[in-house]
């Protein structure tokens, strides 16, 4: 009798009674896209579309970028916690221009969507190189709590100095 319960509690466990929870196999569906705020507006950039371009104070190039995202999962304040790789690159040149990662709180919007709006990115290159260019914006989106929810945008930019 002794011998039988460890064995019972053992099998009871293997057969998931009152054992781990189990993970969803399947991964969320998530989704993003890249555009600029105008006039307080999410306003999606297709692939060549136009991006503003700005001179920095000391001479460097930056632009402002909106991502919109749709399925991750959700923090306790309803917002995002993300997982944001960006690379910018000149696609004339191959010269990359910006490569930055990190994580940030995407604000949360109605319908499950979530959005990162006018994010500041610093070019590494003049306004007069980069005046006309195009560029290849990549941006790779992870949660932070759940590796599986992860998506690329992966388009090109036409940059024209304001």
């Amino acid at each position: 009798m002794t011998v039988r319960a460890p064995l019972l509690l053992l099998a009871a466990g293997f057969a998931g009674i009152g054992g781990c929870p189990t993970e969803d196999p399947t991964p969320p569906m998530v989704s993003a896209e890249l555009g600029v705020t105008t006039d307080g507006a999410f306003q999606a950039l297709g692939d060549n579309g136009a991006m503003p371009l700005f001179t920095a104070l000391q001479g460097g190039s930056h632009m402002f970028v909106t991502i919109r995202t749709g399925g991750f999962p959700v923090e306790s304040d309803g917002s995002a916690a993300i997982v944001l790789g960006e690379q910018v690159t000149v696609v004339s040149t191959g010269e990359v221009v910006h490569d930055f990662t990190q994580t940030v709180s995407f604000a949360a919007l109605d319908g499950g969507r979530h959005e990162l709006a006018e994010r500041f990115v610093f070019l590494d290159a003049l306004p007069d190189e980069l005046d006309g260019a195009t560029v290849r914006v990549v941006l790779t989106l992870t949660s932070e709590s759940d590796a599986r929810a992860t998506t690329t945008v992966d388009q090109a930019l036409l940059l024209n100095l304001q």
